[in-house]
């Protein structure tokens, strides 16, 4: 009787990763006046911000999990720093890119805040992938253990192994919850046959260990998400420069 269930911990990608997309050359959309008075002085800024923004993108499509979401922030200091040495001078489009620098350093300030709980988070997640792992054994040695013990006995464990969460997705709170319940209603579960019933009992008491790191990951994950107005609204300041510069919008 094989009870292997599927166990997901899934790693948080900050949702500051949406800001960008992948950036193809400027296209000047029209033919507006410049500090040169030309429209070739806009395009000649159009093609710097492409580039600007394309190190962004590539952050961006590096990132993965909480430790890569950070590889943003770096990315929009430099963006911050170059426009700040290199300020567009082209009416509207030099607006446009000061306010898309003071957003960006609100953004990396607050990315920055939140530093501890990203490392927290990261840390329970890969711990629970360990953890993952160690249930996969405890699973295996009770195959093992079902194997080899006499009919019928396997059998008796039938209806609560039935019972055991499925745990998939990230809705670590309510995992908690189950797998807790699922302990409890287990406790004064028996079998005669002594290895068979140790393995049971493990096999549970490992399945119990998420309880507590997946309470705390609920509520940490909680915190990243305050990020959500800040990320729309650097996005939308992204947009704004795009718009300009004849890029597509995301």
């Amino acid at each position: 009787m094989h009870i292997r269930k599927s166990l997901v911990a899934a790693l948080l990608f900050v949702a500051a990763s949406g800001c960008t997309g992948s950036t193809p050359p400027a296209k000047s959309t029209d033919g507006g006046a410049t500090a040169s008075g030309t429209a070739d002085g806009k395009q000649a800024e159009c093609d710097a911000i492409a580039v600007k923004f394309k190190e962004i993108d590539d952050a961006v499509k590096g990132s993965k999990g909480v430790a890569g979401g950070r590889l943003l922030v770096p990315a929009l200091e430099k963006l911050s720093r170059d426009f700040q040495a290199a300020p567009m001078k082209t009416p509207g489009l030099d607006k446009a890119t000061v306010e898309l620098v003071a957003q960006a350093d609100i953004f990396t300030s607050r990315m920055k805040q939140l530093t501890p709980i990203f490392d927290e988070i990261e840390k329970i997640n890969d711990g629970l992938m360990k953890w993952q792992e160690k249930l996969g054994k405890a699973a295996d040695d009770f195959d093992a253990a079902c194997s080899k013990a006499p009919p019928g006995e396997c059998d008796k464990l039938g209806p609560h192994l039935t019972k055991m969460p499925h745990l998939e997705g990230d809705q670590y709170a309510e995992f908690a919850k189950d797998i807790e319940t699922y302990q409890a209603s287990t406790a004064n579960v028996t079998v005669k046959d002594a290895p068979l019933d140790a393995s049971f009992k493990s096999l549970v008491s490992v399945l119990a260990e998420a309880i507590l790191p997946m309470r705390r990951l609920a509520e940490l994950r909680k915190e990243p998400k305050k990020l959500d107005l800040e990320a729309d609204t650097l996005k939308a300041k992204f947009n704004a420069v795009r718009e300009m510069c004849g890029m597509p919008v995301r």
